[in-house]
């Protein structure tokens, strides 16, 4: 390759550069980068007299060589490649500052410097890059000549923008980088009122603000902006009602609202929602499985129904019989509704089809064999289950919620094991 033609050298490139996306899209990020590696190798000899459109495609290849790099830790390196696409983007912006695909690429990659700085515990120069992505943004925004095809692209960059300021904590910011999203598509819904893409993205949208409302603490705005986004998918449903995309994303937008609405202490109103998911889709095992789930996991479950979350698991498990975390939803459910031998079982089929989570197994079994006045089968899994979570998810949230409620529960000196036969 080091003696073939420039044509020749930049066939190659390209083709490098296919195959590197193909690898890393299967998972396989050591060769993905020895083909990024090779592609911006071949291009860099011919870089400084390249026409445009190779130079951006050199740029694009060391961002995307870098976020290879980010998931094994080697975030220099990482960021080393991010500059090279930063530095070859802002001399095309200056070239062609009339561009502004130039820029909204530019943007992207000051996008990926912040992402890098907040992996590096960097927080100021996450800042600064975010910052400077947002200037570039807010510009682009107001372009008036700006075509379909780059209002999208900008819309989802402004997606992009607003995560990225929630990984500093600048919620304001966020809010604000999704309100120019839901603004772009809601201005492309008004002009193409018959492309539905557009309705879907603005119901995407109202649940990315119906999150940042949440960790603001505003638990009213986020209800107001998930009503919003289950009105979008409600009309996308019915304009297409064999979608089951649409059908999808309704129902887990209407769980969404279910778990605000169980934040706010309205146990009722979300009681009627999951019911309502429920039968909406009836034979469709991941849906039924999830509202079981928060049936029995959410902490204000004592307001919740079990024997609806028992129905809904032993469904999901008919539907999918091999899927070991579904049978560890169905023990759950069964130990909520004081079915403690039923539960045992269940959370020993999740086991048997070797259910990767093991601490949802185990604390749900130590407190059942509690229950059954098995005190030290109950101990024994519980420390189990505590050395691997531990280990493996230690800030899991749900996870220490049943650890402490499995904590409890073992130490309480005065409360005597319930028998299922006691409880009926």
């Amino acid at each position: 390759a080091a003696a073939a033609p420039p044509d020749v050298k930049l066939s190659l490139a390209d083709g490098c550069s296919k195959l590197a996306r193909l690898l890393r899209d299967k998972q396989r990020p050591q060769p993905a980068e020895q083909m990024f590696r090779q592609a911006v190798s071949l291009r860099e000899p011919l870089a400084s007299a390249a026409p445009p459109e190779l130079r951006l495609a050199q740029a694009n290849d060391y961002n995307d060589l870098a976020f290879v790099l980010l998931p094994a830790k080697r975030l220099a390196e990482a960021e080393e490649a991010v500059r090279s696409a930063v530095a070859l983007k802002q001399a095309l912006v200056h070239e062609f500052p009339e561009d502004t695909a130039y820029q909204s690429h530019l943007a992207h990659s000051y996008l990926g410097l912040g992402h890098l700085a907040v992996a590096s515990a960097r927080t100021p120069d996450a800042v600064h890059a975010y910052g400077e992505a947002a200037s570039i943004l807010k510009a682009l925004a107001a372009e008036p000549s700006a075509t379909e095809q780059s209002r999208v692209f900008l819309g989802h960059t402004f997606w992009r923008l607003a995560d990225g300021w929630l990984k500093v904590n600048h919620i304001d910011d966020a809010e604000h980088a999704n309100r120019n999203a839901l603004r772009m598509f809601a201005s492309l819904s008004s002009e193409f009122p018959t492309n539905a893409y557009y309705r879907q993205e603005q119901g995407f949208t109202h649940r990315k603000l119906a999150d940042v409302a949440r960790r603001a603490g505003r638990t009213a705005d986020a209800e107001r902006h998930l009503r919003e986004a289950r009105d979008f998918y409600g009309k996308l449903v019915a304009d297409v009602p064999s979608s089951a995309f649409y059908r999808g994303e309704l129902v887990f937008t209407e769980i969404e609202l279910a778990k605000n609405l169980l934040g706010q202490r309205k146990p009722a109103d979300a009681g009627e929602i999951l019911s309502h998911c429920a039968q909406f889709c009836p034979d469709e095992p991941n849906t039924q499985n999830n509202i079981a789930w928060l049936l029995v996991t959410h902490p204000e479950v004592q307001a919740l129904d079990p024997a609806m979350a028992v129905r809904l698991a032993a469904r999901a498990v008919e539907h999918r019989p091999v899927a070991g975390h579904i049978w560890n939803t169905l023990g759950a459910a069964h130990y909520r509704a004081g079915n403690w031998k039923e539960s045992i079982a269940a959370l020993e089929k999740s086991m048997q089809l070797g259910n990767a989570a093991k601490s949802f197994d185990w604390f749900f079994l130590a407190m059942s064999h509690w229950q059954l006045g098995d005190k030290q089968a109950a101990r024994e899994w519980y420390d189990q289950a505590v050395a691997w979570m531990d280990k493996n998810q230690p800030r899991n949230e749900e996870l220490r919620r049943f650890r402490a409620e499995a904590e409890e529960l073992l130490n309480s000196a005065n409360k005597q094991p319930t028998t299922k036969a006691e409880v009926n």
